[in-house]
């Protein structure tokens, strides 16, 4: 029986090769993809994968069995293994994207794309108008990632408006064929190629979930490990916190965050209760952020100061804060080469749209000539202001808050604050 795969999936492969030799030509990506191999063929990383496919052959075995999958399905099989099926494999270790991982895949999987995938692959073109389609679609898509980097918008909507099109043709050419030709589909084998992907991926996930259990487990005992304290955790007590964790995915990837609650920690009881303890400080600590958040909108246009003086409206405070200390570390490292940087905003272009700040992020700053002194400021919506900056000593930082922006550089006193790394009321607040 020889494996058949369809047009469209030719044209993938054969295209993700092209690419592949391209990357092979040059010297940087030769070597990249050795490091690739060498890490893959490590045993903790190629014995899993082994395994993995080892447990979808045996899932296509029992769905044979249910006559759900049949030779004819096999090229499908091999297409979805090699595209899609290690994805959620890898997907599931990270939590910090993935909250609830298996809820997520099975979003994905009912997801209204699924369905419309199923309706273009109903008939693909032939092997040169597939390959010519994702040539041209691989090509604006990439388009549009770059313009959308470089704020390009109009570029962007031509990309979107071209791949629509594309969509557009491709349907209608598919219910034109679905007209003159539909009472030649076998529907039986088309529903099962639609069923596919939906029951490899359930049937994949009792292996993921080990795998990233597996995974997340080693990567805390790691981590703990790694604090080097003399009063680690015994063996019966990292027993408990196994048992204390229940295998949550979640909890286990936040659990080194409260480390310090397993230090000294002798029984499985004492692990166990430090779970506990762990999850009551996450909880509260969750609180707090929801209590900050309904504060920040319950605030918003409020003038004043709380029982602490703190200012009330604090809308693009932590924004603010995280993008001048990011200013900070930067203005930091050019020191350490020779001196403040009077273009360093220039520099940095966009980057402060990582910290929250729009494009126009309204940061002012300014860089003594002998580049051994600077400050920067913005004003944030409430017009509470708030600046950094330091003199010969790049680490010493000096925070500033006032209602009027600086006009001097740092010095004790005033709402520089009484010397280096005095922090203010509304410097301190993490929102």
């Amino acid at each position: 029986m020889s494996v058949v795969f369809d047009s469209r999936q030719l044209a993938t492969f054969i295209l993700f090769g092209c690419f592949l030799l391209l990357g092979l030509a040059k010297r940087q990506g030769r070597s990249g993809l050795a490091k690739v191999v060498r890490s893959f063929w490590q045993v903790k990383v190629a014995g899993p994968l082994l395994f993995y496919v080892t447990w979808l052959a045996g899932v296509h075995w029992l769905a044979a069995a249910f006559s759900i999958w049949n030779g004819r399905l096999l090229g499908e099989s091999i297409f979805w293994t090699i595209v899609a099926g290690f994805v959620p494999l890898f997907r599931m270790t990270n939590a910090r994207e993935h909250r609830h991982p298996f809820r997520s895949l099975l979003r994905d999987l009912v997801k209204i794309t699924v369905f419309f995938g199923f309706f273009f692959n109903l008939k693909p073109l032939d092997l040169v108008g597939e390959l010519i389609l994702q040539g041209t679609l691989t090509f604006l898509l990439g388009l549009q990632v770059v313009a959308e980097r470089n704020r390009s918008q109009q570029v962007s909507r031509m990309c979107k408006s071209l791949v629509a099109l594309a969509a557009l043709g491709l349907a209608v050419y598919t219910v034109v064929w679905l007209v003159r030709d539909g009472h030649a589909v076998d529907w039986a084998h088309e529903v099962r190629k639609f069923f596919l992907p939906i029951w490899l991926t359930v049937g994949a996930f009792p292996y993921i979930y080990v795998f990233a259990l597996w995974d997340r487990y080693s990567l805390m005992f790691g981590l703990l490990m790694l604090r080097r304290d003399h009063d680690q955790p015994a063996r019966r007590s990292r027993l408990g916190l196994v048992l204390g964790l229940r295998g949550r995915l979640n909890d286990i990837h936040d659990f080194p965050r409260y480390a310090y609650l397993a230090n000294g920690t002798q029984s499985i009881g004492d692990g166990w209760r430090a779970v506990r303890t762990f999850r009551e400080k996450r909880a509260a600590s969750v609180a707090k952020k929801q209590a900050d958040a309904e504060d920040l909108v319950r605030n918003t246009g409020v003038v004043g100061v709380d029982e602490h003086g703190r200012t009330l409206d604090r809308r693009e405070f932590k924004e603010t804060k995280s993008a001048l200390l990011y200013l900070a570390t930067c203005q930091s490292g050019w020191h350490n080469r020779g001196g403040y940087q009077a273009d360093l905003l220039d520099k940095l272009g966009s980057s402060f749209a990582r910290h929250g700040l729009s494009a126009e992020h309204s940061i002012s700053m300014t860089v003594s000539a002998d580049g051994q002194r600077w400050y920067a400021y913005r004003r944030t919506p409430s017009g509470r202001v708030l600046g950094i900056g330091a003199l010969e000593e790049s680490h010493d930082q000096w925070f500033y808050e006032g209602d009027d922006p600086p006009t001097n550089y740092p010095e004790p006193g005033g709402a520089w604050g009484r010397a280096a790394h005095d922090r203010g009321v509304d410097w301190h607040r993490s929102t």
